[in-house]
């Protein structure tokens, strides 16, 4: 803790080295964070960079004497870069296939075609979504996470996952009717 916050301090003072140092020490967290995230290893590097990037561009910004520690600052850090991503993603059409999308096996052609557009029409609702309620749903529904597991990824109580959860479906449900 001692060495992390001196190491903090020399690379707020500029000294590059101790700015690689905690790069390289909390890379693999971040990296499996966003990872559990986004379930897609190119954009999690994208994000990871993002993030250092913004680490290296803000770390005069942290107050190594405030309330929060350093590594809950570059997972949030980490988390802004996720949320800021889904907000520029909203309109971007993505296969069906890419989302997890399987007809039902044996079904008739008729059904498969209606089944696929209610998809699509609920995954367009879902991109009008505050991100923190797609990102939940996402996980929820497409990455069969746990509440619990949802809550761990994106920093909050299980029951604001909850949360999250219902008011984001009305709100699809809503669209969709």
């Amino acid at each position: 803790m001692e060495d992390e916050a001196r190491q903090i301090r020399l690379a707020q003072g500029g000294d590059k080295a101790a700015l690689q140092r905690l790069v390289a020490g909390y890379y693999p967290y971040v990296t499996k964070y966003l990872l559990r995230l986004t379930s897609d290893a190119e954009l999690t590097q994208d994000l990871t960079q993002d993030t250092f990037l913004k680490l290296v561009r803000y770390i005069d910004r942290f107050d190594p004497q405030g309330t929060a520690n350093f590594g809950t600052w570059v997972m949030t850090i980490a988390k802004h870069c996720y949320f800021d991503h889904l907000r520029r993603c909203r309109n971007q059409a993505v296969p069906l296939d890419e989302l997890g999308y399987e007809p039902a096996a044996g079904g008739n052609m008729e059904r498969e075609t209606e089944e696929r557009l209610a998809f699509g029409e609920a995954l367009r609702a879902l991109g009008n979504l505050p991100p923190e309620q797609a990102a939940a749903i996402r996980m929820r529904h497409l990455e069969q996470c746990s509440l619990e597991e949802i809550a761990a990824a994106t920093g909050t109580q299980a029951k604001t996952v909850k949360s999250r959860l219902h008011h984001g479906l009305l709100k699809i449900r809503k669209s969709m009717s």
